[in-house]
């Protein structure tokens, strides 16, 4: 793996997004948690609030900004991920770390 990679959510012949793939994981992980918590602060003020956005064009926007957000959130968890297989002694260990988090279940 290429020590910088580039985001996938910007489509350009010369990238100037890029991840440190080499960063430690506690960086990665909190610049996924920053940009994962700035869409679920946007989204539940949506919810909560009188007003919801109107017209077809702010919503475009709207989800524009949220799937940018939530595109660099999984790249840099892909990242991590990566970079915690890599630092597993063995099988049995990294059998422990990848244990769901969330189980999601359709009622």
């Amino acid at each position: 793996m290429n020590r910088y990679m580039p985001i996938t959510g910007h489509d350009c012949n010369i990238p100037s997004l890029l991840i440190d793939t080499q960063a430690p994981i506690d960086v990665l992980h909190d610049a996924t948690a920053y940009r994962i918590r700035a869409v679920t602060q946007l989204l539940e003020n949506f919810a909560v609030s009188d007003e919801a956005p109107k017209g077809a064009v702010l919503l475009q926007e709207l989800s524009l900004v949220c799937s940018i957000l939530l595109r660099d959130g999984c790249d840099l968890m892909d990242v991590a991920g990566d970079s915690s297989k890599k630092n597993c002694q063995s099988k049995s260990q990294w059998a422990v770390l990848s244990r769901p988090v969330f189980v999601y279940s359709a009622i």
